[in-house]
């Protein structure tokens, strides 16, 4: 069984890096052919808002994932092979209209693909195949593998064999995928885990439980989702200006830009690590909350491409130990899974809403200050971002004092 787990950390970190790569090549490409930087906005609102949309109109899908996650993971990497080989075939350079296809087409794949995998592992979760704190660290730790491959590999696999190299070794990654689905039912096959297990492993840096679903729970459950909805916002505006910020401001090439991103990979993958005791977990929140803004202020002021790549690591490793933390405190707040599918839905309208409009918001901004103030304006947001986590960490820390309070006086 640990073998099975440590197995399909790699396997799924193959597979996903060739997802995040396309993803890179095609910020880069957009930014690159387009006059101005409203191509990025439009493509990078296409990638976020389209699965979403999808699943408004077609909600049966949810259902079929739900029943069948595994052969529905190995069917959207065949769609995504398809997409892979049409874009290999195609005469470049890429047409405007043949990369906005591309990109929504492809975060078709990729939203699916996510989805099936924690659907998945969820479900090994519920019938006690893996804990609960394995199976995140596993999924999660297999994700940032791929980001950080696909991000490093992304921009230098560009600079040397050109968009097509970039489809084939894509091609080559979605066919590694069919593997998954065999890891994990063979994953899902394994012992129950005992009661005990279960509980020490899911107790490991876990928010104590509230226990008591009332006014106060309610605020912190806000709360979570507002600093949520803080961290996707800070994802968006370095989605869409660093790119623009080293293209046009700093001047380096689509190497560095793979490098910087993939140093955010291992940050966030680091994150998912319990290297910090819990207790001081609250502090921890906090300095990350700080380290997103002092990250952002380096990324627009250095001019080293090993600087930014540390900033990005920092930057990686903090807004995902924000996302955990904040997961944690929705964990601990309810109660029931009607309570958890209810906030759950919550989230990702949050989530997808923001992903969707920050690029746009961020293209008519641009509009008027011109690219040479993607840096600065990166800065601000920065700023503005880790102020506001600061803030509601505080008033989260506070409202859960009071609560603790009142169940012990009860």
């Amino acid at each position: 069984m640990k073998a099975l787990k440590h197995a399909f950390i790699p396997l799924l970190g193959i597979t996903q890096s060739g997802d995040t790569m396309l993803s890179v090549i095609l910020v880069w490409t957009a930014l690159k052919a387009a006059s101005g930087t409203t191509a990025l906005g439009i493509v990078l609102a296409i990638t976020s808002f389209l699965p979403y949309a999808l699943q408004l109109v077609f909600p049966k899908i949810k259902g079929l994932i739900g029943q069948a996650p595994e052969k529905c993971f190995a069917y959207a990497r065949a769609l995504g092979l398809i997409i892979a080989i049409s874009g290999l075939l195609m005469p470049l350079p890429l047409s405007p209209a043949a990369l906005y296809t591309i990109a929504g087409s492809f975060a078709l794949v990729n939203f699916f693909s996510q989805q099936c995998l924690e659907v998945s592992m969820s479900n090994m979760v519920l019938t006690k195949r893996i804990s609960s704190s394995e199976g995140s660290r596993v999924l999660q730790s297999g994700i940032q593998l791929g980001a950080f491959v696909g991000g490093a590999m992304g921009g230098v696999l560009l600079d040397a064999a050109g968009l097509r190299g970039v489809f084939a070794y894509l091609c080559g990654t979605l066919l590694f995928g069919f593997f998954i689905p065999a890891v994990l039912k063979a994953l899902g096959n394994g012992k129950p885990e005992t009661h005990a297990q279960q509980d020490v492993s899911a107790g490991k840096g876990q928010v104590p439980p509230l226990n008591t679903f009332d006014v106060s729970n309610r605020a912190i459950l806000r709360s979570a989702i507002l600093c949520i909805g803080l961290a996707t916002v800070q994802l968006g505006a370095f989605n869409y200006l660093i790119p623009i910020e080293f293209m046009h401001g700093k001047h380096w090439q689509a190497s560095s830009f793979g490098i910087v991103l993939g140093a955010a990979g291992v940050g966030a993958l680091v994150a998912t690590f319990p290297l910090i005791a819990s207790r001081f977990q609250k502090t921890l929140v906090a300095i990350a909350a700080l380290g997103i803004a002092i990250s952002d202020v380096m990324l627009w002021r250095t001019a080293n491409v090993f600087v930014a790549a540390s900033a990005t690591f920092i930057l990686g490793y903090c807004l995902n130990t924000v996302r955990i933390a904040q997961r944690e405190r929705i964990f601990a707040s309810i109660n029931s899974p009607i309570e958890g599918a209810t906030w759950a839905g919550h989230v990702t309208v949050v989530t997808q809403v923001t992903r969707s409009f920050m690029p746009l918001l961020l293209a008519f901004v641009m509009r008027g200050v011109g690219g040479d103030s993607a840096g600065e304006l990166l800065g601000a947001i920065g700023l503005a971002v880790g102020c506001g986590i600061t803030l509601l960490h505080l008033s989260q820390t506070y409202k859960t004092g009071i609560h603790v309070n009142r169940v012990g006086r009860a």
